[in-house]
């Protein structure tokens, strides 16, 4: 629920551009994901979410609150850059924009891609999970799921 206070603190460190189409570069806290936050009584705000609220003379919104794709920067809180989506949105936003985090972008990644297609490519010609394992320096269980694309699809 957008109240006054919390109006008040965004408009701290917002200020409104006559030139809508740049970035409107958020003057605030940026959290370790590169969105501009604030808080109001111990809760914490994301400063883009806030801005759409305002802008769209909403309360509250069920969805998230997204960048889109022409804009890459994630401090923006140009409501014009902004839009309601659907996590799945997010995803393909992420997907198109090549910020998602899937197979060796992903930061807790053991095996680089072409170690992942190696790996498959061992196990058609015969090896087993265990010589897999050895050979890679997994789990027989993360060699299992790499095999059977439960994760690394």
């Amino acid at each position: 629920m957008i109240d006054s206070a919390i109006t008040s603190e965004f408009r701290r460190f917002y200020m409104e551009h006559s030139d809508t189409e740049k970035c409107w570069q958020w003057l605030g806290n940026i959290n370790d994901k590169g969105y501009g936050t604030f808080s109001v009584k111990g809760k914490k705000y994301l400063a883009h979410r806030v801005s759409y609220l305002l802008a769209n003379n909403l309360d509250t919104l069920n969805l998230l609150v997204l960048h889109k794709n022409d804009c890459h920067n994630r401090a923006c809180v140009n409501p014009k850059h902004l839009y309601a989506g659907t996590h799945r949105d997010n995803y393909k936003d992420s997907i198109e924009t090549g910020t998602d985090t899937r197979g060796e972008r992903n930061g807790n990644a053991i095996l680089s891609d072409s170690k992942v297609a190696q790996l498959r490519a061992d196990r058609r010609k015969g090896m087993t999970h265990a010589e897999l394992s050895e050979k890679y320096g997994i789990s027989k269980t993360q060699v299992s799921n790499i095999v059977n694309k439960k994760s690394r699809k």
